[in-house]
């Protein structure tokens, strides 16, 4: 029987080039998001030269950027991050399913993760509360898992 294991190391790792793609609609939450996932990028040990940000104004041009960076073919992951809050409007009730489909689709069809990172949220304060609150880190979970799916796909080529 052959086993892939997921590692859940926490620590260095070798660097490996990373994509982030982030909409800064909800600043407020966008930035602590994105300097969360770049300073545990940094913390794992990651060179500058793999990290590519690419800024969008909005939720629905994630999938449109890390669509570009997929075709690429030069990073091992891609990030999506942002957040989409309730509010008073539907808006939201179509923007959140539709950035998740997208980036889901550019996976499949880039044989590339693209960690989903982007935070749907009734409240502000809900967002608030994973930037390190009780939700954990947002930012800091997607770069750990960026890592762990890179390594099951790097033993899963390794082993063919």
């Amino acid at each position: 029987m052959r086993q892939y294991k997921n590692t859940e190391e926490k620590g260095i790792v070798e660097s490996f080039p990373v994509a982030i793609v982030i909409s800064l609609f909800n600043p407020s939450v966008a930035m602590p998001l994105l300097d969360g996932a770049i300073e545990h990028l940094r913390k794992r040990g990651f060179k500058e030269e793999h990290i590519t940000v690419v800024e969008t104004p909005g939720a629905l041009d994630i999938p449109i950027f890390a669509r570009m960076l997929a075709a690429e073919n030069k990073y091992e992951a891609i990030i999506a991050l942002g957040s989409i809050i309730h509010g008073e409007t539907y808006h939201y009730t179509w923007v959140g399913p539709q950035v998740c489909k997208d980036c889901q689709d550019i996976s499949r069809d880039f044989d590339i993760p693209v960690i989903f990172g982007v935070l749907t949220t009734e409240h502000a304060s809900q967002a608030m509360e994973a930037l390190g609150g009780r939700y954990g880190h947002k930012g800091v979970n997607c770069v750990d898992y960026a890592v762990a799916i890179t390594n099951v796909r790097r033993q899963l080529a390794s082993s063919q």
